[in-house]
């Protein structure tokens, strides 16, 4: 996220060449998808989806047919077993809808106050507003796309903003840790800041508009 995004806006606002650190720890896809604790993975996930297949055989109560001698001729029968009846459930659609007006009122009262929050508090409403639009995605179908397309446009807007702090709050100590072997590490804090400040604006007018957004549910 670093070289693909913050570190180019960076350098077109006018950053002079910088040498970044490298990770020890960076691994390819390849040596990943290899590794023994992504193989198990896989193996439990084969695992769990797998269905037996084979029948129950069992023995009848009484003969299925009775021979001119009297003698009982006790075929096998094979039952494929079935899942028992589910219980009566009420309506999702209702159930759906409660749980995303109660996700729009926390993120809508976290919002409107997002220049009071810390780090941590600012992390927390942005899972929150990715957990509400996973949560559309999955119920779209039963609410009107008139409606809910507004909606998901304006909410991917507040996503966008909390996303691009979020890369912003991760970059920041690493230009810091710089500053001392690489004085041009100063400009970058600099320009992080200065745009953290211009987020935080363009933050609290998002989320005063998905405040007073149409909800799709109404």
């Amino acid at each position: 996220v670093l070289k693909g995004s913050v570190l180019p806006a960076i350098a077109a606002a006018g950053l002079p060449p910088l040498v970044l650190p490298v990770s020890p720890h960076q691994s390819s896809g390849t040596q990943l998808v290899a590794s023994a604790g992504f193989q198990r993975w896989l193996l439990d996930m084969l695992a769990l989806c797998t269905i037996p297949a084979e029948p129950l055989m069992v023995k009848p109560v009484a003969p299925v047919s009775v021979s001119a001698r009297g003698d009982a001729d006790h075929d096998e029968v094979f039952i494929f077993p079935h899942a028992p009846p589910l219980p009566q459930k009420p309506p999702l659609k209702p159930l759906l809808i409660k749980k995303l007006k109660k996700w729009h009122r926390r993120i809508v009262q976290n919002g409107v106050a997002f220049r009071n929050l810390n780090i941590e508090q600012q992390h927390a409403l942005r899972k929150q507003c990715k957990k509400l639009r996973y949560a559309l995605q999955f119920c779209e179908y039963l609410l009107p796309a008139a409606n809910l397309q507004p909606y998901r446009k304006q909410l991917a807007v507040v996503q966008d903003i909390l996303g691009e702090m979020n890369d912003l709050y991760v970059a920041l100590p690493l230009f810091e840790s710089l500053k001392m072997d690489q004085p041009q590490a100063w400009f970058a804090c600099g320009w992080i800041q200065a745009r953290q400040a211009t987020l935080t604006d363009a933050a609290s007018k998002a989320f005063r508009r998905l405040a007073k957004a149409k909800l799709p549910w109404d």
